[in-house]
């Protein structure tokens, strides 16, 4: 959880690079996430997906927010891949998905959080996002992309990776009581309900 020794959070950031040549531009995917247990565990809950591509792939934790030198180095060095936003899916994570394609497309963007909406600024316009739903793509309307971006955000009822994997939701997902599955299932089998 700490930062390595001699490391700072402005121009650091803990990577794991899969590439077997070392060939900053052989990689296709610059996984980004926010702490390196949600970037371990994305890679866990998403193995057999990314198993044709790993030695393409690289996994980035930036260590809660980050300094657009994090970013904007990262993306340097790979200068041909795409950058995938894993971060969290609360508004502070949906917003660092939005400020790393500022930081990587090296354009100004004022992203402020209001009580249900993400408003964006870019060249002296306004754009107000649902809080809630806004990842970078909404960002594509309005804003010209040089590069590729991904998102590939943890499923919506639950904050990041790492609840995935310990399969711990932050919303609670109503389902049926046992007797109304049993019933809708007595009624599919009876074809619907007799009376």
């Amino acid at each position: 959880k700490r930062k390595a020794t001699g490391t700072n959070s402005t121009t650091a950031a803990w990577i794991v690079d899969f590439s077997k040549n070392g060939n900053p531009q052989d990689i296709k995917n610059v996984y980004f996430a926010e702490s390196a247990y949600d970037v371990m565990a994305f890679y866990q809950a998403n193995k057999a997906k990314l198993q044709g591509e790993l030695d393409k792939s690289v996994f980035v934790s930036i260590g809660g927010t980050f300094s657009n030198q994090q970013v904007g180095s990262i993306m340097d060095y790979y200068s041909n891949a795409r950058a995938v936003d894993c971060f969290d899916n609360d508004v502070p994570g949906r917003i660092y998905g939005m400020r790393m394609v500022g930081v990587v497309e090296k354009i100004p963007l004022n992203i402020v959080q209001s009580d249900d909406s993400i408003r964006v600024s870019y060249k002296g316009q306004e754009y107000v996002l649902d809080a809630q739903k806004a990842t970078l793509n909404s960002l594509r309307p309005f804003v010209p992309f040089k590069r590729s971006y991904g998102v590939d955000k943890a499923p919506t009822s639950f904050k990041d990776w790492n609840d995935v994997i310990m399969n711990k939701p932050s919303t609670i997902l109503l389902t049926n009581s046992k007797y109304e599955r049993d019933e809708n299932l007595r009624e599919k089998r009876m074809g619907g309900i007799k009376v």
